[in-house]
């Protein structure tokens, strides 16, 4: 059996066919400059060495492609296959709307911290995880009296420090 390049038929000979070809047209295309083959193959071949294939633009949701980009927003819009492109701050969720990923980021609590830690680069959901981090005395940065060098957790205790000592104010 010979069957048609490009459709379903199928014939005895390999006169019929290449006759049916003949009628109908049926030789196979290059995408982009339209020369005619006798086999698919041969035009793939043609194609990938010329780099001779049709640019391909596809629906953002489903399978489909098309010719022209034009084309594939037009399907886009007719059926709604946009894809969401607001996304949720902390998972790899995407929503049509900002409403849409406000309301699943509340729903699920996927605010993405905000409240920065002192001294790493950590971020908190509230004030209060982020003082709780900090209470964690190996955290805070070690800052020392310059001259017992007992260590501290802010320049505001150094300061005390050294105005309420009586080794610092005399120098010992």
């Amino acid at each position: 059996m010979f069957e048609c390049e490009t459709c379903t038929d199928s014939f005895w000979s390999n006169d019929d066919c290449v006759a049916h070809m003949d009628d109908f047209d049926h030789w196979p295309e290059c995408e982009t400059c339209n020369k005619q083959f006798r086999t698919q193959h041969a035009a793939d071949q043609h194609m990938d060495d010329t780099d001779h294939w049709a640019p391909c633009f596809e629906c953002e949701t489903c399978n489909k492609e098309f010719c022209t980009q034009q084309a594939a927003n037009q399907h886009m819009n007719d059926v709604g296959h946009w894809a969401p492109t607001v996304p949720c701050e902390t998972c790899e969720k995407k929503f049509h709307t900002q409403q849409a990923a406000n309301q699943h980021m509340n729903d699920v609590g996927h605010w993405a911290p905000t409240i920065p830690c002192k001294t790493c680069t950590r971020k908190f959901h509230t004030q209060q995880a982020a003082n709780q981090h900090m209470y964690d005395t190996d955290h805070w940065l070690h800052l020392k009296c310059m001259t017992c060098t007992k260590e501290f957790h802010t320049q505001q205790a150094v300061n005390q420090h050294m105005n309420d000592i009586a080794c610092c104010k005399n120098g010992l």
